[in-house]
Order: C-alpha cells, then structure tokens, then sequence
C-alpha cells in the first residue's frame, strides 16, 4: 500500500477510535474502522462499546437521573418508577450480568459525555424507590449539605464491619453525632451530586478496585470512597433526600416537611 494511503486510512482509523454521541438514538457509539494491507481488510474494534439508554424525557432540567438498570423491559417497579418522575431518565449497564463492574466501566463515560461538569444528578441501582409526595426540593435539599457527594443512609452497615466508623469517630458536635445515630451507615442504593465529582468517584472506586484495594461489593467500594473523602462526600443521616427503609420499623416511618 503507498504511504499516503496507509496514512490516509491510519487517520480514519484513529478517529473512529473516538467516542462520539448519537443523541438521536441516545447510544454512545464508538465507530468501527478498516485498515486495508496486502488486499486484505481488518475490522478494528475498540475493547468496549458503551451505551446509554433514555428511558423518559423529563419536563425539569434542574436535576437528572441515571439507572444502573441490568433490565429495562418489563419490569413492573422500573415503570413505577419512571412515572413519578419529572426528570430526563438515562440507563447503564444495561443487560449486564455484572452490573457493577460494568457500572464502574460506563458511568464515568456516561456522567462527561451527558452533562457538563456542575450538572446534578441522581445515581440509583435499582427499581425499589419511588418519589415521595412531598414538597421538599431535592436541589435545595442538597446544596443546604455544602458537599459536592451525598450518599443516603440506613441503619445497617454491610457488608464489611470493618470499613464503618462510628458516629463519635467521624463527627465532633453532639447534634452532628445524634443525628448520625438514627442512620450511621452509607447505603450505596441512591448518590446525589455535581457530574464531574460523581465520574471522579466512580474512576477513583475502579482504580482502587482493580488493585484489591477495596473488597469487591459495591457497598463496600463506596463505603471506602467515603471514608477517604469526607471533607467533599456527606451521609443523608436525617434522610432529607433519600429515606432507606431496611431494617427499619416501619411503623415509625412519616413523611415530614
């Protein structure tokens, strides 16, 4: 093959390597490229292809909600869910049987290549929430925490007893303390915060990961994140945006303004 033509499709080759948004059909794609030698073509395929799924076209842009959805066709609680929702609803890791692993891959992708860096969005792993009928803003709710992260809470700490502080260790005043001990622990179900802090969380839990660092349940993965970072990562111990009800008497619960 003449130089220039090689170097011709050596061009085309390394710029289907970059990632590129087709919002029409909401896939992030990663275009194939041919490399032709000797007569012979060779497909070149990057090592992954990501796609991001819109479930719902929201009517309120102040916040937005991405699914680690492992499925999104018939399933009963996703639709619920979905129909309490006023926002624009994206889904990763769809179809994967490790939907974490594959989560720790996409997401960071997902949150850079969807939203600018201050953008807010809401992280969930599963169908089992809804929205509660309530007044409360969750963008206020959350800047009233000044964190750029903030996990819900629930009463139990699972999976590695290890990896929880106690409510004394992390916190100085007794109003911080006592508010603590309600829900002391993270609950890796739901996450609130700025995009770009949230990529960065999630690069930081596959790095660490990949080294054994960490464990490999995805609670604990984020337990550490927030035991190393929490001058910027805040728990939702008086449940203001995320109410877990695990292990909790539920004839306790109410909804409070």
């Amino acid at each position: 093959m003449p130089v220039l033509a090689f170097d011709l499709m050596l061009g085309v080759f390394q710029d289907g390597l970059r990632p590129r948004v087709n919002l029409t059909s909401t896939a992030h794609q990663v275009p194939t490229a041919l490399l032709s030698e000797d007569r012979s073509a060779v497909e070149i395929l990057p090592a992954k292809q990501m796609k991001v799924w819109t479930l719902k076209r929201g009517t309120d842009s102040s916040l937005h909600v991405l699914v680690m959805a492992s499925q999104i066709i018939g399933s009963r609680g996703l639709d619920i869910f979905l129909s309490l929702l006023p926002w624009t609803v994206h889904a990763v890791a769809v179809g994967a049987k490790d939907y974490w692993q594959v989560s720790l891959e996409e997401l960071p992708r997902a949150l850079r290549e969807l939203y600018s860096g201050d953008s807010l969005v809401i992280i969930v792993d599963a169908y089992d929430a809804v929205l509660m009928p309530c007044n409360r803003s969750l963008v206020q709710e959350f800047a009233a925490f000044k964190k750029d992260i903030v996990w819900g809470a629930e009463k139990q700490c699972f999976p590695n007893a290890k990896a929880c502080l106690s409510c004394n260790a992390r916190y100085d005043s007794a109003s911080e303390v006592r508010d603590c001990e309600a829900f002391p622990y993270l609950n890796g179900g739901g996450v609130i915060g700025r995009a770009q802090a949230l990529a960065e969380m999630f690069d930081w839990m596959r790095i660490q990961r990949g080294q054994l660092l960490i464990g490999k349940d995805d609670q604990e993965n984020k337990m550490h994140f927030y035991n190393h970072h929490r001058d910027t990562v805040a728990l939702d111990h008086r449940q203001r945006i995320f109410t877990n009800m695990f292990r909790m008497e539920h004839d306790g619960f109410r909804l409070r303004e």
